[in-house]
């Protein structure tokens, strides 16, 4: 059973490289055990025995477990974690290009141990603002599983001093390489010869024209339908069980997908007592924790006071 457990639990990680991938896969676990969403637009006409879930941002959720002995009066039994990790981000304005190497801006998110980001196979995943055929707009999660970036690190005989402490300008030294200039232009459509990538309302002009190429190919859509993207960098290599005894987890993202995880499966492992507990179960997941959970989304918003509302 451990071993099933941990198996589950790196399928839940590798599945979640962002916070909205991790917010998508919670929702799976959580309609699995018929917990249904609602909006926190709505009138919640809560009763004992209901099970359900609210989502905010793509990258918040909060489920609920009434007691089949609840009253509105009783109290809550609340766990929270948080959907983000320390990662590099990409940057808003990206193309970072220069001595022969199409380079992807980055910007330090949470509190990470930056220098283990060196000589990694660096993968993209996020979300895109996507422009239908409709004129709608919708957000669309991005994962393009493939090892395309690396920083890397310079080798010892022009970095004498690596062993000896290194601690990198986030601006000038972690900036991931996605391809070689001379590669590109020698393979890029005629259409992109003169580099015209504008700007208006979508991200042209943002963003390097090879890097938009892969989110038109990633998102079955054309480079002005994408409004903005939301994206992460992260390893490729997937989690793995490890130790003579396989007793260890060696994982990317175990702050705090970890409480995430647990936190889920604890709440519906537990369905089968709820007929019995007069209390409310609850079960948060927040956002922005690593920079101060002080967004719409974060643990210092009003939200949580505002849905325990909902039910009281």
């Amino acid at each position: 059973m451990a071993n099933k457990n941990a198996k589950d639990f790196l399928n839940y990680v590798n599945a979640s490289p962002s916070p909205y991938h991790a917010v998508a896969e919670s929702v799976k676990l959580l309609e699995a055990a018929n917990y249904k969403k609602v909006s926190e637009r709505d009138t919640w006409n809560v009763k004992p025995g209901d099970k359900f879930y609210v989502v905010r941002n793509q990258s918040m959720i909060t489920a609920f477990a009434i007691g089949g002995k609840w009253k509105p009066g009783n109290g809550f039994t609340i766990v929270g974690a948080h959907t983000d990790s320390p990662c590099l981000r990409v940057k808003k304005k990206s193309d970072q290009s220069n001595h022969g190497s199409i380079k992807v801006a980055a910007e330090w998110y949470g509190g990470g141990i930056w220098n283990t980001w060196f000589d990694r196979d660096l993968k993209l995943a996020g979300r895109a603002m996507v422009r239908g055929p409709d004129g709608k707009v919708k957000h669309q999660l991005v994962h393009i599983n493939k090892p395309i970036l690396r920083v890397p690190n310079l080798c010892i005989h022009l970095n004498r001093g690596v062993n000896d402490g290194f601690g990198p300008n986030k601006e000038t030294e972690m900036v991931p390489i996605l391809a070689q200039t001379a590669t590109y232009e020698l393979n890029k459509p005629v259409e992109e010869k003169d580099n015209s990538y504008g700007s208006g309302t979508s991200i042209k002009g943002k963003h390097h024209p090879l890097f938009i190429k892969l989110l038109e190919n990633e998102l079955k859509v054309k480079a002005e339908d994408i409004l903005d993207v939301e994206l992460c960098f992260a390893d490729h290599q997937e989690s793995a069980i490890g130790g003579v005894f396989d007793e260890y987890i060696f994982s990317p993202r175990l702050d705090n997908l970890c409480c995430c995880y647990t936190a889920l499966t604890g709440l519906t492992d537990a369905d089968k007592t709820l007929d019995d507990d007069e209390l409310c179960r609850v079960v948060t997941l927040f956002d922005n924790e690593e920079v101060g959970s002080g967004s719409a989304q974060g643990a210092c918003s009003s939200l949580m006071e505002y849905m325990l509302l909902h039910i009281i």
